[in-house]
């Protein structure tokens, strides 16, 4: 399985060939449905209301909700994770169902998996 891909930043060609590196490919990263250790399940026990531990999200998130929101954090957030790793840590301020804040979504790249995902607030 190919899982790794060059990333060549434009902004920094210059003489030596600019800044070139080998990362982790991460594709479309899906939620699976899961346990209560990730993917859906976990995501939906232990951060969503009503029935959640936390109630991290907005009332009334959906699944699609978060699945587009996982596409556009992983395609254009800020990557937090070494680039090789197997587990890629993404985040981005956007908005989900009316909730404005930094999200989280961790993703396993060899089957693109969303292990969890989440708003951060506070601190940061």
């Amino acid at each position: 399985m190919n899982q790794y891909k060059v990333e060549i930043d434009p902004n920094t060609l210059g003489m030596n060939g600019g800044n070139i590196r080998i990362v982790r490919k991460v594709g479309n990263p899906r939620i699976l449905d899961g346990s209560s250790r990730k993917w859906w399940e976990h995501i939906q026990k232990r951060h969503m209301p009503p029935d959640g531990e936390a109630d991290l999200f907005a009332p009334g998130t959906t699944r699609e909700q978060l699945q587009a929101a996982t596409d556009e954090i992983v395609q254009k957030g800020v990557r937090q994770t070494p680039p090789t790793s197997r587990v890629q840590t993404f985040e981005r301020r956007m908005t989900i169902n009316g909730l404005r804040a930094n999200y989280k979504v961790v993703v396993d790249t060899v089957d693109d998996s969303v292990i969890t995902m989440y708003p951060m607030f506070g601190g940061r």
